[in-house]
């Protein structure tokens, strides 16, 4: 290579020692991974990442009552912080459609006939 290709590219030597070979941000030595100035994500924060990727159990949805309950979950899931809004918002779109799907109640018959 010659010195006008280094210049562009980033300085990083990875620990195997590979060059990183990015493309370097204007007048830098590093690519954007890998400038000083970028900070690895707090501990705090990775560990609440994962919080929210979490599995849990809800009801399998076979009736009214089931349904019902998996909703109470999953909202009190999303109220705590401990289930993301939006993996929160798919779940409730299928719950409801489980729910559309499930067969229609039928009136209990009037115990009063009038």
């Amino acid at each position: 290579m010659n010195d006008t290709a280094d210049r562009h590219q980033c300085r990083h030597i990875f620990a195997d020692g590979r060059h990183c070979g990015s493309p370097s941000l204007r007048q830098q030595h590093f690519c954007y991974f890998h400038h000083p100035t970028r900070r690895p994500v707090p501990t705090s924060v990775r560990n609440d990442r994962r919080s929210r990727r979490a599995t849990f159990e809800i009801p399998l949805p076979i009736d009214r009552t089931t349904v019902q309950q998996a909703i109470d979950i999953v909202m009190q899931r999303i109220a705590s912080n401990d289930l993301d809004a939006r993996r929160g918002s798919v779940i409730l779109y299928g719950l409801q459609i489980a729910s559309l799907n499930l067969p229609k109640l039928t009136p209990a018959p009037n115990q009063n006939p009038e």
